[in-house]
Formats: C-alpha cells, sequence, structure tokens
C-alpha cells in the first residue's frame, strides 16, 4: 500500500488483482484500476512527482499508471523473468528501480525504455 498525499488517498493491491485508491477521509472507494495481470500482484509504489503509481506482479510483469486518471503509460512483460518483488522511484522521479525474485536489480528512465 502507499499513500497519496495529492489525494489524501491509499493505494493498494488485492487478491483480486486491482489497485484500489481509498479516500482517508471517509474510507470510500475511490476507483479500482483493472488492467488484465497474468499473476497475483506483489508489490506497488508512488512516483509523486510525475503522479504515477507502478505494480509489479509475480510474473514478472510492471505496469505504471496516471493517478490523474488511471490509464496505463506502461507496461513490461519481457524483462524480469520471475515475480518482482520491489519497485522504487528516486525521490526525484526521474527512475524506476525494480527487483525481482532472482536478485536482478534494473534502473529505468522515467520514459521506461529499460
Amino acid at each position: 500500500m502507499v499513500y497519496i498525499p495529492m489525494t489524501n488517498s491509499i493505494a493498494c493491491i488485492d487478491t483480486q488483482r486491482k489497485v484500489t485508491y481509498i479516500k482517508i477521509d471517509n474510507m470510500a472507494v475511490e476507483k479500482q484500476l483493472e488492467a488484465a495481470y497474468d499473476g497475483a500482484l506483489t508489490c506497488i509504489c508512488l512516483n509523486e512527482q510525475r503522479h504515477e503509481i507502478a505494480v509489479g506482479d509475480e510474473v514478472g510483469e510492471i505496469k505504471v499508471f496516471s493517478n490523474l486518471d488511471g490509464k496505463m503509460i506502461f507496461l513490461d512483460q519481457m524483462i524480469h523473468a520471475s515475480a518482482v518483488t520491489s519497485l522504487a522511484y528516486s525521490p526525484d522521479g526521474t527512475r524506476l528501480i525494480s527487483g525481482d525474485n532472482n536478485g536482478k536489480i534494473l534502473i529505468w528512465n522515467v520514459n521506461y525504455s529499460g
């Protein structure tokens, strides 16, 4: 789960392969993202500077969504061959770091070209 200061909400992953945004003030669901995932979601992180959220899954996919409109802006299905276990953005929001179950660590530019 990650806290999103801009909207005072949290985003969390669930067993139904969704990312759910919940408004903290009233604990109401704001929206749910239901992109087609091949495996269970394993990690989530926030890029506050670019208003994005990155999600990894158990088959090695990484997806990045806009927090503003919920649209998917990036999909990687090829780089990680095992479960994505860690995701983090650099403090300035210019890089996404991903790690998998096999110990592979990658650093992505925000243009997500790998």
